[in-house]
């Protein structure tokens, strides 16, 4: 299932954007707090960050974002049971939290690949049977969401379901063509497909906009690595 964690880097972003509701009710101080937390998470000091929420959560524990921040963290740290706790909690806040649930989607599809690796087919597909529900909850909550719309594309790859995950991918990418992640999922959806012109069509879109696996996705095409060009 390696091929096909092209698309866990999105939940990174989410919760990070400067919104009213995310300040409406917090003291000024605690307004402050919460903007400096952002930005350490922005920065990728997620350890920084997941301890500086310890404290701000304790004092605004019903600060729905806070928890989704918390839990994007500690999934970034591999602390996948703690991560599932703040996304719940989130949800428990305000259930149409649609972060929440592509986090717990996320993790739900982390733990199928190291179920797979291990060689355990059934534990890994009940997890990723979790994760479809996950996500099939987030697009519930927002149709349209373009990340969450790629990720199920990639989840129904595993799933066995090419067709279905083309479709999301298409959608996906008329949603967001500036996204280098989405198109690199596009393009494995149309490998996966068969359809080759369409795929290295994809390909480019990622590699122009500036996809950090392309080397991966290459190898995964059978396409050799790109010579640098000559000085």
């Amino acid at each position: 299932m390696r091929a096909f964690l092209l698309s866990f880097g999105f939940a990174f972003l989410l919760a990070c954007g400067g919104t009213p509701e995310e300040t409406a009710n917090l003291t000024d101080g605690a307004a402050a707090e919460f903007v400096a937390i952002k930005a350490t998470y922005r920065e990728r000091n997620f350890e920084e960050a997941a301890k500086a929420l310890e404290s701000f959560l304790a004092e605004n524990p019903e600060h729905g974002t806070g928890w989704i921040l918390m839990g994007n963290a500690r999934r970034e740290m591999k602390l996948n049971l703690s991560a599932k706790e703040a996304y719940k909690k989130a949800i428990a806040i305000d259930g149409l939290r649609m972060e929440a649930f592509l986090g717990l989607g996320v993790i739900a599809r982390k733990e199928a690949n190291a179920a797979a690796k291990k060689g355990q087919k059934s534990e890994a597909r009940s997890l990723l049977k979790i994760a479809e529900g996950h996500y099939e909850r987030a697009l519930s909550i927002e149709p349209f969401h373009a990340e969450t719309l790629s990720s199920m594309a990639m989840l129904q790859l595993q799933l066995k379901q090419p067709e279905l995950a083309l479709r999301n991918a298409e959608k996906a990418w008329e949603l967001s063509k500036f996204d280098g992640t989405i198109a690199a999922n596009l393009a494995v959806a149309y490998h996966k497909n068969n359809m080759t012109e369409k795929r290295d069509l994809a390909r480019e879109n990622a590699k122009r906009f500036n996809y950090a696996g392309m080397d991966k996705l290459n190898e995964m095409f059978g396409i050799q690595k790109e010579a640098p060009a000559a000085e």
